[in-house]
């Protein structure tokens, strides 16, 4: 009988462990990656929190700059703003100085001139003489004179005013050829002063433009000496009176608008002379006394004036007047030429075989002249110059054309128009020292 093993059936029913070493690398392979999965699911979540912590600072950095943009956008209008009522104040206020002017001319011509029956007429004739050239004509007769410082007159003073401002110099006037425009230019000009300036050395004792006058602090006042062939004595005195004569007021205007009204300068601020004389006739001696005391430095005015000269006296005496002004004028004076331009200041040199001659524009002639002093200087002194441009527009406060035309807020009984002109300053200087050499 055969012997039977009664643990045999056990034994092959349960299974055999697992000798140690068949089951370490399972272990370390489930544990390799067990750790990778934490891995993962680490990586995974520091992932998504600096995400979220960069789109949260993307939104801040947004929010910001949008912030800083409107910021930037309710300065840069409010700046546009600024800027526009600063245009509209200064258009307000050169309205208000201009229209001071003219209540000035309206104070002195309204009744006697403007609103007489032959104001037409002879404005008229004064027109055909200007045309014509024919200046003696136009400027011989007194009412002739009336009509043209009416009609002409207010705009061509608001043009020599705003020029006079721009040249920040204050300096004794001397108007040759001058007539109302120039003294009404020259009081618009030192009302609109509100500091004395006058002319002197750090260290020099203040004094006013007119030695004669008192001294101040507040009020720049100043002496324009008026020279003309024209006699021009009474219409400069009724203009004078309305200039420092507070301005006719209605019966029925309020205390306060009484209270209000002022002249356009004060009488003591302005004093002025005129000499009717011919300048060309006047030589070096004569024009020596005109140069006042003390050799200050002038500003000396030729406006709507040497054109003339030049048409109606010819270039030989023109430039002989202009190098005799040379040989008296104080160093460091200053000298303005406006006149018409274009084609109506031209002058004929020669003739040719129709009777007529080369024409030459005026500032060509005049610059000839002037600066040909730096080769060739008159008493010591030669010009330099400072300014210069063949064509420029001056314009009415209340016009934004270059257009003439009349106004539609400045009140004038007849229409003014804007104006055209050429300018050219000059300085006088010593003919001993180097001249500058140009800037490039």
């Amino acid at each position: 009988m055969n012997s039977t093993n009664p643990f045999s059936k056990l034994e092959k029913a349960t299974p055999k462990p697992a000798s140690s070493s068949s089951q370490q690398p399972q272990r370390l392979k489930r544990e390799k990656e067990d750790t990778a999965s934490a891995s993962k699911k680490g990586a995974s979540a520091g992932t998504g929190g600096i995400s979220t912590k960069l789109a949260s600072l993307r939104t801040t950095a947004i929010n910001t700059n949008s912030s800083k943009l409107q910021l930037k956008k309710r300065d840069t209008t409010q700046e546009k703003e600024q800027r526009k009522q600063a245009q509209r104040d200064a258009v307000d206020r050169r309205q208000r100085q201009q229209q001071q002017v003219l209540d000035v001319f309206k104070a002195s011509f309204f009744g006697a001139v403007l609103n007489a029956h032959a104001f037409d007429a002879t404005l008229q004739a004064v027109k055909q003489a200007l045309f014509e050239r024919d200046f003696a004509r136009a400027f011989c007769d007194p009412e002739h004179l009336a009509v043209y410082a009416a009609r002409w007159s207010p705009t061509r003073a608001l043009c020599y005013a705003s020029l006079l401002g721009s040249l920040h110099h204050q300096r004794l006037l001397e108007g040759i050829g001058g007539g109302p425009a120039e003294l009404a230019a020259f009081a618009a000009f030192l009302s609109t002063q509100t500091r004395l300036r006058a002319w002197r050395e750090p260290n020099e004792p203040k004094r006013a433009l007119d030695d004669n006058d008192p001294e101040t602090d507040t009020d720049l006042f100043g002496r324009i000496t008026l020279l003309d062939s024209a006699p021009w004595e009474s219409v400069l005195t009724t203009l004078q009176h309305s200039l420092t004569t507070p301005p006719p007021l209605s019966k029925y205007a309020s205390a306060a608008a009484k209270q209000a009204t002022r002249a356009l300068i004060p009488p003591s601020n302005l004093t002025s002379r005129f000499i009717q004389h011919d300048a060309l006739d006047l030589g070096r001696e004569g024009l020596l006394p005109l140069m006042g005391k003390g050799n200050k430095p002038l500003l000396i005015t030729l406006l709507f004036t040497l054109n003339e000269l030049f048409t109606s006296s010819g270039i030989g005496k023109t430039t002989k007047f202009l190098l005799d002004l040379t040989s008296v004028v104080p160093t460091g004076s200053l000298l303005l030429v406006v006149d018409s331009p274009g084609s109506y200041s031209e002058t004929s040199v020669g003739k040719d075989k129709a009777g007529g001659g080369k024409k030459y524009p005026m500032h060509w002639l005049l610059d000839r002249i002037m600066l040909g002093t730096q080769a060739e200087p008159v008493e010591g002194r030669r010009w330099t110059k400072l300014q210069g441009h063949d064509s420029g527009w001056f314009r009415l406060a209340d016009t934004n054309t270059y257009s003439e035309g009349d106004t539609n807020s400045l009140d004038y009984p007849i229409g003014l128009e804007n104006m055209r002109y050429q300018m050219h300053l000059y300085q006088a200087e010593d003919a001993s020292v180097p001249i500058k050499p140009a800037a490039e």
